[in-house]
């Protein structure tokens, strides 16, 4: 006989997940799907589990955690943070290879008189001030130093 889970999402939204016997199982239509509509007539009661990490179940009722707005906030928040950083370092990425390149120049042009440097001293000096206006806006990873941590 397969046992059926109430699954609740919110205090007052389900679904039900027929768990098989011989393992595995389904999500079913709980309001057409005659072996549930049995099983209920029958006196069966579905055991009731949390179906989302903001609802937890005590003596067989769903609560949602109170602060869950404020924790989705915060979750969305710190995404968009990772985003803009990501972004950034991106950019910081791009530009290292003009520095490398005006540092090898200069290294090499007075040995290499066909060499010419790409960069004047200001755009060099321009670039370095905005890759570090770059990393100013780039969140410090967190990054524990205890030890053991």
């Amino acid at each position: 006989m397969p046992k059926f889970i109430k699954y609740y999402v919110s205090e007052t939204a389900y679904y039900v997940y027929e768990k098989w016997e011989t393992g595995g199982g389904r999500v079913i239509d709980h309001e057409k799907y005659g072996p549930y509509l049995k099983f209920l007539i029958d006196g069966g009661v579905p055991d009731v589990e949390s179906g989302s990490v903001f609802v937890y179940i005590l003596n067989g009722r769903p609560y949602v955690v109170p602060n869950k707005d404020e924790i989705l906030a915060a979750e969305e928040a710190a995404e968009k943070a990772r985003l803009k950083d990501e972004q950034l370092r991106e950019e910081l990425r791009a530009t290292d290879w003009k520095v490398l390149r005006h540092l090898e120049q200069i290294t090499l042009a007075p040995k290499d008189a066909t060499l010419k440097v790409k960069l004047t001293d200001k755009e060099f000096e321009d670039l370095l001030k905005h890759r570090q206006s770059l990393r100013d806006q780039v969140s410090d990873p967190k990054i524990d130093v205890s030890v053991g941590g």
